[in-house]
């Protein structure tokens, strides 16, 4: 049988054990500690697919990241939201080499394709200010050719004949077409 000085023999070692595992885990602290604070909080590089910036109410208003399902193939930029989580613009280049800034209305705020102001740059640098209306027209627009020249368009659709007809202003010219659209 155990007696009572065996048993106070045995707690003082355990105690004596914990004590130092104690001092050891705070001596392993400070170390951490310290070289944690004396490390640059600036890092030369972060890698991700996906950065979300949100609100106080945990609503997404800035995504940079890469986006699979755009019009132009594979997408990778900058999308901005308002406060109700509907996208309302973004910048960012595309798999087939166009590159753009765009702006769009509220969502519920005419035709259901929201895009209403355009800036693009085309894999041959021709470049494009475009202005749509509500019915997703694009009644003029600043057109910069890539092979040099330009001017300004001014678009009249015709949807029961399923044209627009297109006229362009420059220094030079004043020259009208009319090409057949979907729908």
């Amino acid at each position: 049988m155990n007696s009572d000085s065996d048993k106070i023999a045995r707690l003082q070692t355990q105690l004596t054990r914990l004590q130092a595992i104690t001092v050891a885990m705070g001596v392993g602290l400070a170390v951490v500690l310290v070289s944690g604070a004396a490390r640059d909080p600036v890092q030369d590089e972060i890698k991700a697919r996906r950065i979300a910036l949100v609100d106080s109410r945990g609503v997404e208003r800035v995504v940079l990241g890469e986006d699979s399902g755009r019009q132009h193939g594979r997408a990778a930029g900058v999308l901005i939201f308002d406060e109700t989580g509907a996208e309302r613009g973004g910048f960012g280049t595309f798999e087939n080499g166009q590159a753009s800034l765009a702006l769009d209305a509220p969502e519920g705020v005419g035709a259901p394709m929201r895009d209403r102001l355009g800036l693009i740059v085309s894999r041959s640098g021709g470049a494009v200010v475009q202005l749509n209306n509500n019915d997703s027209g694009v009644p003029v627009r600043l057109v910069a050719d890539p092979g040099g020249g330009g001017g300004v368009e001014l678009i009249e659709f015709d949807h029961a004949e399923k044209k627009a007809r297109i006229r362009r202003l420059s220094y030079g010219d004043d020259v009208r077409r009319e090409v057949s659209i979907g729908g």
